[in-house]
């Protein structure tokens, strides 16, 4: 890249004054054009003087990248580009001043400079090429905000000497311990009980409860930059160190329900992403779920819950598009996804607003910004294909033009009378006997005892996650356990369940199992079968089995014919295609508004 101009001195920035129509950009005349910022040197004076170059990425320009925070835009702060004021926010601007080179130029891309955020066909163009902006860094330095108090060098320091010192111990924690009794980091016989302490109270956890690590855009930065710095004011440390030791050392910290471990926000989530996606491309749906806001992650701009994931999934077709408002993205989103690909298309209904009371303007089917925490999706069962559906056989679902899903299913059963208060509903499980109790007469089960069938078909609705029945292995009544195993829950599973019910030990449960009872409601259908369905639920929804779909759904029906989505569910005896062997069974047109 050519030499590039020494941007305008000028000692004091106050006494200019902001031209009405501020910095003025040019435009991009490549496809796969962008601009660089070229940070002049820091002479000491609090003026950063910096100037825009237009480069194209064909030609493999050298330039590093920056990730931080945007934070306030209340109180911008002036920097001279090009001779002309631009106001910038103030963490930006820390971020400049603290990154200058003493004695030669620095070549950046920030987002917030490089595009001009007042033109959103700038902007949709600028997103589409994110990935490889990022991806053809020398690195990317990601600022975590100024160290007032000298806590992120002292951090760095000890994590780099912790690093060293254990990495030839690192399986063997008698070893690790002594050794860091040794140094003096500790004298805590309990090792577990000494990584609390010390992440909690010394070192990591300034680091962990930094806003950058829950920052959506920051996803796509760590993931596709070749390389990463954290910087802290002037203390700086190789990413990958930090991740390292984060996952390693810190794990049983982060997934703890501490105190301390519920305030951090979600770091070990990123770091797997940034380790993993790039080899996997996982699908934007899987994507979408884990950062949802819902996980800890946000967005200034809702529409970035979606756009700031296209650098890690392949999306052909689909591009950012920040002339639609927020609804309006959702919606596309959600067409898009379903007519895309019918191998996951219909997978966008785990994302789905349903009958969440929300002021989104969009259709049931699609994915909101602002709706109320749905469960998770029962597609976490790998094992369940409740439609007996083999992907990508044909194409199964049409979006009209009025943004009406028309596909294949077939109603089967409906919805009883929810138990409303069911112990899972809120996610707590205060008064566990009681809410057992209460949950038993609920169903009308007098004994507990595995003797009795019912009771049995009880046990197995509360670990539906944990069995995994196969076309066959149900009689007419329920569950068959005889199989055991693999093919149905075994008798150990059995006494677990019972002894649960029985005293509360529910430590024995999966906890992933607990996580898919949340904010879902037992209820015995019409046909007097268990199921679990949305919180939201109502006697005499409608249960569908949708083609496509792995798993049941909840609809009810409009005055119109047509129905509006409520959510997934779980049904007993049909979750594994068992709904094609049943009389008088036929796909029919189904319409979702």
């Amino acid at each position: 890249m050519e030499s590039i101009p020494r941007p305008t001195s000028c000692s004091n920035i106050d006494h200019l004054k902001d031209e009405p129509q501020g910095y003025m950009y040019t435009p991009f005349t490549h496809s796969d054009e962008i601009r660089l910022l070229v940070l002049a040197p820091d002479d000491g004076s609090e003026v950063i003087l910096c100037s825009l170059r237009h480069v194209r990425l064909s030609e493999n320009p050298r330039y590093e990248g920056l990730s931080y925070v945007w934070g306030e835009s209340s109180k911008p702060k002036a920097v001279l580009c090009d001779g002309r004021i631009m106001r910038v926010t103030e963490s930006l601007y820390s971020a400049l001043r603290c990154l200058r080179y003493k004695d030669r130029d620095r070549v950046l891309w920030a987002d917030a400079i490089c595009i001009n955020q007042k033109r959103d066909m700038e902007k949709n163009h600028q997103v589409a090429l994110m990935a490889k902006v990022y991806s053809q860094t020398v690195f990317t330095n990601i600022w975590l905000g100024e160290d007032k108090n000298g806590g992120g060098r002292k951090a760095f320091k000890y994590i780099r000497e912790l690093i060293d010192a254990l990495k030839d111990h690192s399986y063997d924690v008698e070893k690790m311990r002594q050794r860091l009794i040794s140094m003096g980091y500790t004298t805590e016989t309990d090792f577990d009980t000494w990584i609390s302490t010390f992440l909690s109270n010394q070192i990591v956890m300034p680091i962990l409860r930094n806003q950058w690590f829950n920052r959506l855009w920051c996803l796509q930065e760590a993931v596709l930059s070749p390389r990463r710095v954290l910087n802290f004011g002037a203390a700086f440390i190789d990413c990958n160190t930090v991740l390292d030791f984060i996952l390693e050392y810190g794990y049983p910290l982060i997934m703890s329900t501490s105190p301390e471990g519920s305030n951090i926000p979600p770091t070990q989530k990123l770091f797997n992403m940034a380790r993993y996606t790039l080899e996997t491309k996982r699908d934007i749906l899987a994507l979408s779920r884990e950062t949802s806001p819902l996980t800890g992650y946000g967005c200034s701009d809702p529409r970035d819950q979606i756009y700031a994931l296209l650098g890690m999934a392949d999306c052909p077709g689909f591009e950012a598009d920040y002339t639609l408002n927020t609804d309006e993205a959702s919606t596309r989103f959600a067409s898009w996804t379903t007519a895309s690909d019918q191998s996951f298309g219909l997978k966008v209904l785990q994302l789905a607003r349903g009958s969440s009371k929300c002021g989104c303007k969009v259709p049931t089917w699609s994915p909101c910004h602002d709706m109320d925490r749905p469960p998770v999706s029962l597609t976490a069962c790998p094992s369940f294909n409740a439609s007996g559906y083999i992907s990508g056989s044909f194409r199964n679902a049409i979006i009209q033009k009025e943004l009406v899903l028309e596909l294949k299913g077939f109603i089967f059963d409906s919805v009883g009378e929810p138990a409303l208060d069911s112990m899972f509903l809120d996610g707590h499980d205060e008064d566990w006997s009681a809410r057992i109790d209460k949950l038993m007469d609920f169903v009308g089960l007098p004994v507990k005892s595995l003797e009795n069938k019912k009771y049995r078909r009880f046990c197995a609705a509360l670990t539906f996650g944990l069995h995994n029945v196969v076309p066959g292995s149900c009689d007419p009544n329920g569950l068959n356990f005889s199989d055991g195993g693999h093919y149905g829950l075994d008798g150990r599973q059995l006494r677990l369940t019972h002894q649960m019910i029985l005293d509360g030990s529910h430590e024995s449960l999966d906890a992933d199992i607990s996580i898919l009872w949340g904010f879902r409601c037992l209820s015995i259908t019409a046909s007097g079968k268990f199921s679990w369905v949305p919180w939201r639920s109502e006697k005499e929804d409608k249960m569908v089995f949708i083609c496509g779909s792995r798993i049941p759904h909840v609809v009810r029906q409009q005055h119109c014919g047509a129905y509006k989505y409520v959510g997934e569910c779980w049904m007993e005896g049909y979750m594994h295609g068992e709904i094609l062997e049943t009389p008088n069974f036929e796909w029919q047109d189904l319409r979702l508004l």
